[in-house]
């Protein structure tokens, strides 16, 4: 059953991401803690995966006001009659 399971390496994976990002080891660890002796085969539970990514997306978050208009995507298609 992998139902609410993530992989260990993927969990690893992003606590070295977050270590990267500056979050503060004792969050990686709370997260990563039992998973970083685990079995690779073994499965951590989805919700510390997703508090971890949380703690990455903070540590990314561009200091200085919220834009109050969506930044343009590259990607994203001209509107109608601007190209």
């Amino acid at each position: 059953m992998l139902d609410g399971t993530v992989s260990i390496p993927l969990l690893l994976l992003l606590g070295e991401a977050a270590r990267t990002a500056g979050v503060p080891e004792y969050l990686v660890r709370a997260e990563t803690g039992p998973a970083a002796t685990a079995d690779e085969a073994a499965r951590a539970p989805l919700p510390s995966l997703i508090r971890l990514w949380e703690h990455l997306a903070h540590a990314l978050r561009p200091a200085g006001p919220e834009p109050t208009s969506p930044t343009p995507r590259p990607w994203a298609p001209s509107p109608p009659g601007t190209t």
